[in-house]
């Protein structure tokens, strides 16, 4: 790094220092210390705020300096994230105003982006990591992210990918990662509102957009099931992007993004895993009125052709489940419509399982025992039709297609566990289902370690449980803590 580009660094972070903090003194070690331990879990669920950065820059070393700041040297112990507070009696003023307060969302987003424009000379890593944790203001980080993807766009080619490159890379490298996945949302849904204004300069905004995402959610940064509620809901107005025909391009863009990175295989599985039976949520009116176009973009997708007729399955389940039609409706619907030998397809009963998730639970990370308890009771008849019987080996594309769903969800703790005690409760999969799903390694449906990880406490129950009279303990699937 040269003598001018050290100057200009220095003096970037010294103006950000003594704008937010007041002028540099007195000790630190104590205070970064115990600001680590005193917020480390609030830390990770908000971003870079009071317990580290506030005990870090409140200062190190309890005692050890005077001035200003030294009677500001603990680890942010009343802050957002003070919740131990080990590093010293004055933590409360040196992390826990720090982090309440924070940038607004203007100057945060200017000093990030003149981060990002340091970045493309320097192409220092550590250094645009540095700069935009000593920002403090994990509240902005969804504006700034925006910012930087519409900077990107007005950049060219080679330096728009190098502002991809560093994006995935502070979504997904850093550990715990710079921008969370709530952080990514956020960004995402204002990258969508300003979108479709982008596309009238930048025609091929929505193909950069969607790019960018797909790398995001080859990266495990966001799931794809996720940036498809995005885009469905996405626009200045609710719904505008798929209507003035922009959303098309950014769904297209993001899976032929996660193809290039993880393979034509993985893909597929990942996009049927987040729910994506057909293209026309994705289209505008027009656009779904010519069958050409929707083959199209079926075949872009990489979902099935045009005859599939488990594209009209999904399509009615989505809609029938939303209206809450009840299950003896939905029975003889599917028993009008869906083929005999789709009907036999492992396909068929996965699907049904993800609808009625997608349904029951969406992207929701509440009470999963709750939101499942209702839907899986009413719906319950259709899943026993479809797995007893010459067709009970369904029950274990039941468990599979629970287990696509949760991988589209990246897993979180005790859904897997809650979806199967659902199951097994309401005599929808039969006790031995569990264990083939258990020891079936043939299965190419990624994410079964993770899968087993969530379950094994209800299989383990499962496998001692009495017949009659089980108690709950124990079988919730959730590790101890």
């Amino acid at each position: 790094m040269g003598m001018e580009r050290e100057r200009e660094v220095d003096a970037w972070r010294r103006g950000t220092r003594i704008e937010e903090e007041g002028p540099p003194g007195g000790g630190r070690d104590g205070g970064r210390d115990g600001g680590r331990e005193g917020g480390r879990d609030v830390w990770r669920e908000t971003g870079r705020d009071g317990g580290r950065e506030g005990g870090r820059e409140g200062g190190r070393g309890e005692g050890l300096g005077a001035g200003p700041r030294a009677s500001m040297g603990g680890g942010g112990a009343e802050g957002a994230g003070g919740a131990g507070g080990a590093g010293g009696a004055g933590g409360a003023a040196g992390g826990g105003a720090k982090a309440e307060g924070g940038m607004d969302e203007e100057k945060a987003v200017a000093k990030a982006n003149s981060a990002l424009e340091e970045y493309l000379s320097a192409r220092d890593f550590k250094e645009v990591c540095l700069c935009m944790e000593e920002l403090q203001s994990p509240q902005q980080h969804g504006a700034i992210l925006a910012k930087w993807v519409a900077t990107g766009l007005d950049k060219k080619e080679a330096q728009r990918k190098v502002v991809e490159d560093l994006v995935v890379r502070l979504c997904s490298e850093p550990k715990p990662a710079l921008f969370t996945w709530a952080q990514i949302e956020q960004g995402l849904v204002r990258v969508f509102q300003d979108l479709e204004d982008w596309s009238v300069d930048a025609p091929k905004a929505p193909q950069h957009v969607g790019r960018l995402i797909g790398r995001l959610v080859a990266a495990g940064a966001i799931p794809l099931a996720d940036v498809a509620r995005l885009v469905k809901a996405g626009g200045a107005e609710e719904g505008s992007l798929v209507e003035m025909g922009e959303g098309i391009k950014v769904m297209v863009a993001v899976v032929e993004a996660v193809r290039e990175e993880k393979g034509e295989k993985e893909a597929g599985e990942m996009v049927r895993g987040a729910g994506i039976e057909g293209p026309e949520g994705f289209m505008d009116e027009r656009a779904r009125g010519r069958k050409e176009k929707v083959e199209e973009a079926r075949k872009a997708l990489g979902l099935a052709g045009a005859a599939d007729p488990l594209e009209a399955v999904a399509a009615h389940l989505t809609e029938g489940l939303a209206k809450g039609e009840p299950a003896e409706a939905v029975l003889k619907w599917l028993q009008a419509n869906t083929p005999p030998d789709a009907v036999s397809s492992p396909a068929f009963p996965r699907l049904l399982m993800r609808s009625l998730l997608q349904h029951a639970i969406g992207s929701s990370t509440a009470d999963f025992k709750k939101l499942l308890e209702g839907p899986v009771k009413k719906y319950a008849k259709v899943f026993q039709q479809y797995a007893s019987g010459k067709q009970k080996a369904n029950q274990i594309q039941y468990l599979f297609g629970a287990q696509e769903f949760a991988e589209s969800r990246r897993h979180p703790q005790g859904l897997l566990a809650a979806v199967f005690r659902a199951l097994y409760d309401l005599d929808v999969v039969d006790e031995p289902m569990f264990f083939k799903w258990q020891d079936d390694n043939k299965d190419p449906t990624p994410g079964k370690q993770k899968a087993y990880l969530d379950v094994r406490n209800f299989l383990n129950w499962l496998s001692t449980a009495p017949e009659e009279g089980m108690e709950e303990n124990g079988a919730s699937g959730e590790e101890d803590s």
